[in-house]
């Protein structure tokens, strides 16, 4: 006999899941040694593709073993769990470890760039002059971003270098430079990749489309007014009063974003989502293990997380989806969101006008539904659809 038969197809997802999660604790026990060198940031980077893509798979295994999962009408009773039951408290269990893997990873490489006893620093300064608001693109090797609006006719940076000696910090080379694209602020090193970080802060004009890429560490962006772009290795992000498309990816931390007005695209390998403001047209999130809220919705919404809880509210679009592997989905609609509904939940509760909660579905139809669909599902928890 095989050793799998019998087994319960719910444990035997468990286990895997179980070995998911150690191996992201193996990686985040490791995520400090990686910001020692370039090679080995990038073998924790093919680490956690090889984690993305193993979380794809069990995530569609998940949804069709909920899918597969016959009624409780059996013929007698059952030692075994519902499934529902047993992915709410797995799925607990999954998020809160991979947002704590989110959070270690982002605390180890940014740490490990800025906790070392360095003993040589300076501070080095640039600027250029600009007419107006002009696309900045930043990038750095390592350590700590800030972007925040300065003065309208000109784009200054400072970076605080630190090295082991005066060879390793005078390595560190602050470079800012425009061409036909815009303003390039670009902070590097000639040393050793481990021997040398920076915090870097850059002012631009107010309304500048601002693009930030570092290898490691946190990333906020204040107040500018423009579009931003926003990509580092490990660390959190934040974005505060940004007009105009965010794109946010870290490969740990959490995201948040305030008082935004525009699309957002937000992904962290583990960490909590939160964005608020005027979230319009498409707003699509991802996290591997975490809470997500969204508040200010008005477009096209796809939220997703392998484990945790999603709060949603607003106007919804198009054919917008939210789901999670395990724990509750809550949804309130603005008043006059016009939407077909159709959500699936070891429970349901709904109190709007034309959908209907039963056996753990919610379906029907809130006025004529022109303005589009909304899916939910949880494999295990409950879906909730309130009217504001």
């Amino acid at each position: 006999m095989d050793e799998h038969d019998g087994v319960n197809p719910a444990e035997d997802l468990a286990e895997r899941a179980r070995e998911l999660s150690a191996r992201a604790e193996r990686i985040a026990q490791h995520a400090a040694g990686a910001a020692e060198s370039a090679e080995t940031l990038a073998d924790l980077e093919r680490e956690l593709a090889d984690l993305d893509e193993e979380e794809r798979k069990l995530d569609e295994e998940f949804q069709k073993l909920g899918t597969d999962q016959p009624d409780d009408k059996g013929d007698g009773p059952s030692d075994r769990p519902h499934t529902g039951d047993w992915a709410t408290g797995w799925a607990d269990r999954f998020a809160e470890r991979m947002e704590s893997l989110g959070n270690r990873i982002s605390d180890a490489i940014t740490g490990a760039l800025s906790s070392r006893p360095f003993g040589i620093s300076d501070t080095v300064e640039r600027d250029i002059t600009v007419d107006a608001a002009v696309p900045v693109t930043i990038e750095s090797f390592a350590g700590k971003v800030t972007v925040r609006a300065g003065a309208s006719d000109r784009v200054s940076a400072v970076a605080e270098r630190h090295g082991w000696n005066e060879v390793d910090r005078d390595g560190v080379v602050l470079d800012i430079e425009r061409d036909e694209h815009g303003v390039r602020v670009r902070c590097h090193t000639t040393r050793s990749f481990g021997h040398t970080w920076a915090n870097l802060e850059v002012a631009v004009p107010s309304g500048s489309p601002t693009t930030v890429d570092t290898q490691g560490g946190a990333v906020r962006v204040e107040t500018v007014g423009g579009p931003s772009t926003v990509s580092t290795r490990g660390g959190s992000i934040r974005v505060d009063g940004a007009v105009g498309a965010a794109k946010l990816e870290t490969r740990g931390g959490a995201i948040t974003t305030t008082d935004h007005d525009g699309p957002v695209s937000a992904r962290t390998k583990g960490g909590s989502v939160k964005l608020s403001g005027k979230l319009t047209g498409d707003v699509d999130v991802e996290t591997m293990g975490g809470t997500i809220n969204l508040d200010g919705v008005d477009g096209c919404v796809h939220a997703h997380t392998m484990g945790g809880s999603i709060q949603v509210r607003g106007r919804f679009h198009g054919d917008s989806r939210v789901t999670t592997v395990g724990g509750s989905v809550s949804v309130e609609l603005t008043n006059g969101n016009q939407l077909r509904v159709e959500g699936a939940g070891s429970s349901a509760t709904t109190d709007s006008p034309g959908l209907t909660a039963s056996n753990g579905r919610i379906e029907g139809t809130i006025g004529d539904g022109s303005d589009g669909t909304l899916h939910l599902s949880t494999s295990g928890g409950a879906v909730r659809v309130h009217q504001a």
